[in-house]
């Protein structure tokens, strides 16, 4: 299904259906800008939920009962991005603007919004904090001395995980696959030389954790596909080429 755009350029993120409703959130990049528009599409109709103002982008989409939500970032005055979501189009800002921030995960349970991204340690720097927020109240999950970041959030009960990954490494590109359970990190793969995993996708039902990305082999280089349930591994390609997994869903 291609989802109507008259952009120049266009990309979906994140996918959630409620009911008979299909919601799609991404960005669209007009053929005026170079800026890219976060939007959001409902049953294919897109709303916009910023303007060429700035760069912004929307990055997963959650939906509960009548209320949409919908974490991101949007450049501010000073070309800084800051973390936000959205809810039913309004803005809220979970960052202060002076360090580059990204929203990349959000939930929402008793009505209780659950957040993760990103902030870097300094301004000009590559190095990042991986932040929980919960209703907008910051937690810092790294000490901000490495390149790290949170691509997933899910609940199961009373419990906050949170998938993605930490480089060790950032000279040589050696990155840990990391799950966060309520801010207490666990390391699925640990620091090979030449090794790299990274954790793009994440499901959690009943606290059975499933988390997708990939795993390099530290001999050939190759990328093998790769989930972890509960933390032990399970190869979905052989090695003879690249293969990586960007989402997965438990039913």
């Amino acid at each position: 299904i291609t989802l109507p755009t008259s952009a120049y350029s266009s990309r979906a993120k994140s996918i959630f259906v409620s009911g008979s409703d299909v919601y799609v959130c991404g960005i669209q990049q007009p053929t005026s800008s170079s800026n890219d528009i976060a939007t959001v599409w409902k049953n294919g109709v897109p709303q916009n939920l910023t303007d060429v103002t700035g760069m912004a982008g929307a990055n997963d989409i959650f939906v509960s009962g009548a209320d949409v939500y919908v974490a991101g970032f949007e450049e501010n005055a000073n070309d800084i991005y800051v973390a936000k979501y959205w809810k039913n189009g309004t803005a809220v800002a979970l960052t202060d603007g002076i360090r580059r921030a990204e929203a990349t995960g959000i939930r929402v349970k008793d009505s209780d919004v659950h957040v993760c991204g990103m902030e870097h340690s300094t301004a000009t720097g590559i190095n990042t904090f991986v932040k929980y927020w919960k209703n907008g109240a910051a937690i810092n999950l790294t000490n901000g001395n490495r390149e790290a970041e949170p691509k997933e959030l899910r609940i199961s009960g009373n419990n906050i995980y949170i998938g993605g990954y930490e480089y060790w490494d950032s000279n040589n590109g050696y990155a840990k696959a990391i799950v966060w359970k309520n801010g207490i990190p666990t390391d699925l793969t640990g620091e090979v030389v030449g090794e790299s995993a990274v954790i793009y996708g994440m499901d959690v039902k009943n606290d059975t954790v499933i988390a997708a990305g990939y795993q390099r082999d530290p001999g050939t280089g190759i990328l093998k596909a790769k989930y972890w349930k509960n933390g032990s591994p399970v190869a979905l390609s052989n090695g003879s080429h690249n293969g990586w997994l960007t989402g997965v869903f438990i039913k």
